[in-house]
Formats: structure tokens, C-alpha cells, sequence
């Protein structure tokens, strides 16, 4: 999984939810929502005007990036989610909307709009975004509602992120970028797709 060199990070960021989803409508009258497992992010990121080294190692990544995936912080546009201590997964039944944790900070709040990403023990990362407010006992631990539903029932001791929330996928579109003679590397934009 490639991840950006420390300090370079994307200046604007479109993200949007794919719902595998839909509505059914019947031939009577009248609809229903049908779930389907399996929703996940998908992320557009532009990334700011650069020279010099930074653009050719930036460019070089994200040119990697498109065989061997792309692990990138979630922007969570100034809004800090606090300090939550170093939450895990709570036991081995968390499913659904449901997260159990352990090991946050008592009292700590996790707030709705919250972003977090869960890890798995093989290393793959899930982003997922608080629902309801969700507050620490005076042991550490909570329950959190969150969207979309898990995609893996998480084992006993995987990482959640909170603090520094990560999303990490396929690059779907090609890198792109503009070269100015003699000036800087700009429009540099690519796409990043949560794997299912």
C-alpha cells in the first residue's frame, strides 16, 4: 500500500459513499429500501501546485498508487476529534451499525460525524463515519453506531482510529497532471475507491 511523503497532502477533497442499495418499487403501489452489503467511500483528491522534488516523488507515488493502492489521512477539515485514548475493538460481536471499543479515555465523545477507520489484523483499513453520539464509560468503553454498516466482523484487538482517521483503496482514474515548462506541476488529481 503506498502512502504521501510527511507534509504533502491533498489541498481539496470531494468524497461520496457507494450505496450498492436500492429501491424497489412493486407493481401495486409503493417502495422499499433493500440493503445490500458492501458500502464503502470513494474520494476525490486534488493535490496543490509543487516543484522540485516534492512533485516527483508525489507524482511517482500516486503513479504506483494505481497497481498497489493508496493509504491516505481522511481531511477532516479542522474539526480535531479530540485525544480518544487508544481504542480497540471490544470482543469478537461487533456486526452491523454496532462497534464495540475498549481502551478509549473515559469520558471521551464520540461524536456524531465523526470519521474513524477500523484495521484490520491483516492490515486492510475501513473507514466509517459515527452516527450518534457515543460516550466512553469510566472503564473506557463504548458501543458506536456507525455508517456503513461493517463490511468484516472485526476481530477481539483491531485498531480504530479516531484521532487520525486514514482511508486507503484503488486508484479508479489515471494520475493526472499538468507540466507548464519551467513552472510547477499542477492539477495533480486522482481517485481513491475503499477495496469491497
Amino acid at each position: 500500500m503506498i502512502t504521501l511523503p510527511d507534509g504533502i497532502g491533498a489541498t481539496s477533497a470531494t468524497a461520496r459513499m457507494l450505496d450498492l442499495g436500492f429501491i424497489q418499487d412493486y407493481v401495486g403501489g409503493g417502495s422499499a429500501r433493500i440493503d445490500r452489503p458492501g458500502n464503502r467511500f470513494e474520494i476525490d483528491l486534488t493535490f496543490p501546485p509543487m516543484r522540485g522534488d516534492d512533485a516527483r516523488v508525489l507524482v511517482a507515488r500516486l503513479t504506483r498508487a494505481k497497481s498497489g493502492g493508496l493509504r491516505v489521512k481522511y481531511p477532516l477539515q479542522g474539526v480535531g476529534q479530540g485525544n480518544p485514548g487508544s481504542p480497540v475493538v471490544n470482543g469478537t460481536d461487533s456486526a452491523g451499525r454496532t462497534l464495540k471499543l475498549r481502551g478509549l479515555l473515559p469520558g471521551y465523545a464520540a461524536k456524531e460525524g465523526y470519521w474513524l477507520t477500523l484495521v484490520s489484523a491483516g492490515g486492510q483499513y475501513f473507514l466509517h463515519q459515527v452516527s450518534a453520539l457515543a460516550l466512553a464509560d469510566g472503564s473506557g468503553l463504548a458501543t458506536l453506531t456507525v455508517e456503513p454498516p461493517l463490511r468484516v466482523f472485526p476481530g477481539d484487538g483491531w485498531t480504530v482510529l479516531l484521532a487520525k482517521p486514514m482511508v486507503e483503496g484503488l486508484v479508479t482514474s489515471a494520475a493526472q497532471w499538468g507540466m507548464p515548462v519551467g513552472g510547477r506541476i499542477q492539477g495533480l488529481a486522482v481517485t481513491l475507491r475503499e477495496k469491497a
